[in-house]
């Protein structure tokens, strides 16, 4: 795993984009991957978060008087 927290590289980035069949030239690719490495590593790091219970700030009453 890299520092970033997720195992990716450029090829495994283009090879996302192709799966979304999204078209960037190769030049955008490699300009772009660093960037979308570090943001799939933080939705990676805060989605494993455990967040559990949270109770309702208010609660809804249906009563009409």
């Amino acid at each position: 795993m890299s520092k970033s927290g997720i195992d990716m590289d450029t090829s495994d980035f283009a090879a996302v984009l192709k799966t979304a069949q999204l078209e960037l030239s190769p030049e955008r690719i490699t300009e772009l991957a660093p960037e979308a490495i570090a943001t799939l590593s933080m939705v990676r790091a805060v989605s494993e978060v455990s967040l559990g219970e949270t109770t309702p700030q208010t609660a809804f009453n249906a009563s009409w008087e």
